[in-house]
C-alpha cells in the first residue's frame, strides 16, 4: 500500500489526498487547503522513523469515530496533544531535528523545587525510554538530562538515590544527573528555568552560558513579569514562556517530590511564532503523558493562570487553608473571589481576551483539581519563607494603577502577607 494511502486510511479522508501523494518528496509543492480554522499537527510515521508533521483539517465525526478504536491493521492513533491556530494551509514540515545524527544532546533544568522536580522527572523518564516522540524516535538517539539546584541535600540525594516522584500515576524513582555546579553541565538544546520569579534573572544569565546557539531557553513561572525579566538578557528568538496548570506539586523532602494532579503544560513563543520549534518542545511534554498545548497568545494563558493563583494564593496564606477548605468556607471564598474579580477586571482593561465567560465557574473547576493542596504561596509561608506575593496578589494593584484603576482587596491581602513575612527574618 502506498504510504499516502495508508496515512489517509489512518487519518480519515480529507482534502489533502492528492497533496500528500505529490508532495511527500517536496513539501514546497503543497497547495492551500481552504476553510481550515484550527489545524492540529499530526505525527507522520513510517518504519524508517518520522517523516514530518502533517497539518490536517479539523476532524469530522468519521475521523473522531475511528480514533476511538484501533485503526486498520490494529494501529492506534498517537496524535500529538496540541492544537495550533494557523493559516489555512496543509503542509508537511520536515523534522530534521528528529533524525538521529550521532550527537549526545542534553536538557538542563535550573531550579528543582516542586514543579522543577516534576519537569526533571518527566524529562528523564522520557529520554531514558526513547526521546521526544515515544512512538517514532530513532532508538539510537541519546539525551542527557541535567538538574542544577542550590539545595545541597536535594542534589546529594538525587545523585546518590535518584529523584522520587509520587502522584496519581504511581510512585517512581529515576536516576538523575544533578549538580550544584553549572560548569559540570554540557551545552544544552533546551534549558528549562523552573525557579521562583525572584530568581529568574540570575537563572537566565546562567542559562545563556548553558544553551547552544540554536537552543531554547524556556521559563516556567507563576505570576506576572517573566517576559520582561527574560528579555532583559535573552533575545526573543531564543526565548519561550510556559505555564504549568493545576499540578498541586510540593516537596516531601530532599530528592522527593509529589504532585496531586497532572493537568496542562502550556507553551508559547516570545517573538514571531516558530511553529516547528514550538511543536517540538510541546511534543516533549506530551510524549511524557502531559496534556501539552501550544498557545498562539501566551499572555492570555499567563493571565488566566494568574487569576487562578490570585484566587487561591493570598487567601490560603492568610487563612492557612488548603484550597478545598478555602472554597468550602463561605467567608474565605468571598475574599478569594473579590481578589480574582479585581484581577479579571484589570486584565480586561489591558485587552486580555479571556477564554471563559463565567469567571466563578472557571475558578471552581480549577479549584476542584487541587482541593487537597496548599498553593505554592502558602507552602512557602508555612515554611517561613518569602512567597511570590509581589508577582501574584501584589501585582494586581500595580497593574491597576497603570490604568487608573484600583485593587483594594488584593492590596490589603498582599500587605497582610508582607507584614507576616517581614517577621520571618526578625529574631
Amino acid at each position: 500500500m502506498p504510504l499516502a494511502q495508508g496515512l489517509l486510511r489512518e487519518r480519515g479522508t480529507c482534502k489533502v489526498q492528492s497533496l500528500i501523494e505529490k508532495s511527500l518528496g517536496n513539501a514546497e509543492d503543497l497547495e492551500p487547503c481552504m476553510n481550515v480554522d484550527c489545524l492540529p499537527l499530526r505525527t507522520v510515521g513510517c518504519r524508517h522513523g518520522v517523516l514530518g508533521k502533517l497539518v490536517v483539517p479539523s476532524e469530522g465525526p468519521e475521523t473522531k469515530r475511528r480514533k476511538t478504536s484501533a485503526g486498520e491493521g490494529g494501529q492506534q492513533d498517537h496524535s500529538a496533544c496540541c492544537l495550533l491556530s494557523a493559516p489555512p494551509l496543509c503542509a508537511v514540515e520536515p523534522l530534521a531535528w528528529l533524525l538521529s545524527d550521532g550527537r549526545k544532546d542534553s536538557i538542563s533544568i535550573l531550579g528543582c523545587g516542586a514543579m522543577g522536580s516534576v519537569h526533571l522527572f518527566s524529562s528523564t523518564q522520557r529520554y531514558r525510554v526513547c526521546g521526544l516522540l515515544r512512538e517514532s524516535w530513532p532508538p539510537g538517539k541519546l539525551f542527557e538530562v541535567w538538574a542544577v539546584d542550590v539545595w545541597p541535600e536535594h542534589v546529594s540525594v538525587m545523585r546518590e538515590k535518584g529523584l522520587r516522584l509520587q502522584g496519581p500515576t504511581g510512585d517512581f524513582t529515576v536516576p538523575i544527573h544533578a549538580t550544584l555546579t553549572p560548569e559540570e553541565v554540557p551545552l544544552s538544546d533546551l534549558v528549562i528555568i523552573a525557579t521562583k520569579m525572584r530568581d529568574l534573572e540570575p537563572a537566565t544569565k546562567l542559562a545563556k552560558n548553558l544553551v547552544k546557539k540554536d537552543g531554547v531557553i524556556l521559563a516556567i513561572q507563576n505570576g506576572l513579569g517573566a517576559s520582561e525579566r527574560l528579555l532583559r538578557h535573552v533575545g526573543s528568538e531564543q526565548a519561550m514562556l510556559g505555564i504549568a496548570s493545576n499540578f498541586g506539586a510540593c516537596m516531601r523532602g530532599p530528592g522527593h517530590a509529589e504532585h496531586k494532579s497532572m493537568n496542562r503544560i502550556i507553551l508559547g513563543e516570545m517573538g514571531a511564532p516558530k511553529i516547528q520549534r514550538l511543536h517540538k518542545v510541546v511534543s516533549m511534554w506530551s510524549s511524557a503523558g502531559f496534556k501539552a498545548e501550544a498557545a498562539c497568545n501566551i499572555e492570555q494563558k499567563i493571565w488566566e493562570k494568574l487569576i487562578c493563583n490570585v484566587f487561591v494564593g493570598g487567601t490560603c496564606v492568610v487563612t492557612d487553608f488548603t484550597v478545598g477548605q478555602m472554597v468550602d468556607n463561605h467567608f474565605s471564598k468571598q475574599v478569594a473571589l473579590a481578589c480574582a474579580r479585581e484581577a479579571f477586571e484589570v486584565g480586561k482593561a489591558k485587552g486580555i481576551n479571556f477564554g471563559f465567560d463565567d469567571m466563578e465557574k472557571f475558578l471552581d473547576t480549577f479549584a476542584s483539581t487541587v482541593r487537597d493542596t496548599y498553593p505554592s504561596m502558602a507552602q512557602d509561608h508555612r515554611k517561613r519563607q518569602a512567597s511570590e506575593v509581589d508577582v501574584i496578589n501584589g501585582a494586581i494593584p500595580l497593574e491597576a494603577a497603570k490604568l487608573g484603576m484600583s485593587a483594594p482587596v488584593n492590596q490589603t491581602v498582599a500587605n497582610i502577607i508582607r507584614a507576616r513575612e517581614l517577621a520571618f527574618s526578625q529574631p
